[in-house]
């Protein structure tokens, strides 16, 4: 539907149809270092995911793009960087950026770039202690459990996220993308995961399915 916009600079304020920077799933934060961290998003579909990151307050940009066989990658959906090199007890900034095609690559035409600015911060070895929140044996059950259980422990304040295995029930690896997503790592993005890392480990209940063998994506 045609929407009229009185800001002259559309280009700030309308979102172009090939602007794949607002993910369907994500994103989250995982492996957290004095000088790494990952980050992961899925996109509604394939296209080429980029990620640009600066430490806060500066205006030296990074940007990153999947490039496979020499060429920009165009062929997935789940995106994931896992950046290095970073400072220690540093505060980042990133956003995501997209391009949909060969027609429309980050060297020529149209590059999605995100919206949305956010944060994570490498761990400081100098600190002599951290906030944890940790839980296991969700099975499923994030959607239900999680908030309440980030909210009665205080845990909105953690630094660090663990979830020690049982995400998921037997079997749900039938379709291993919804039971992840749907299962727990929607609810994770949602109440910390774009600005604070979560590490996941395996239980007996996350080995079983076909599509086990793909967590690790």
């Amino acid at each position: 539907r045609p929407v009229e916009v009185a800001d002259t600079n559309a280009e700030e304020t309308v979102r172009f149809e090939a602007d794949m920077t607002v993910p369907l799933h994500g994103p989250w934060l995982r492996l957290p270092g004095e000088t790494t961290m990952t980050v992961t998003w899925i996109t509604r579909i394939p296209c080429a995911g980029g990620i640009e990151y600066w430490e806060a307050g500066t205006t030296n940009r990074i940007e990153r793009w999947p490039v496979r066989y020499g060429a920009l990658d165009y062929s997935r959906d789940v995106h994931c960087f896992h950046l290095t090199g970073l400072r220690s007890g540093t505060r980042y900034a990133y956003r995501l950026l997209s391009a949909l095609d060969s027609y429309t690559s980050p060297w020529t035409y149209y590059v999605g770039r995100g919206r949305e600015v956010r944060h994570f911060t490498t761990v400081d070895p100098a600190r002599d202690a951290y906030r944890v929140f940790l839980t296991a044996d969700l099975h499923g059950g994030a959607r239900l459990s999680l908030a309440p259980m980030v909210a009665r422990t205080g845990a909105k304040d953690a630094d660090f996220y663990f979830f020690l295995g049982d995400n998921v029930s037997d079997g749900a690896y039938n379709n291993y993308r919804f039971y992840a997503t749907m299962g727990f790592l929607d609810d994770v993005t949602r109440l910390w995961g774009s600005e604070k890392p979560t590490l996941f480990l395996r239980g007996n209940h996350d080995i079983f399915g076909p599509d086990a063998g793909r967590h690790g994506e």
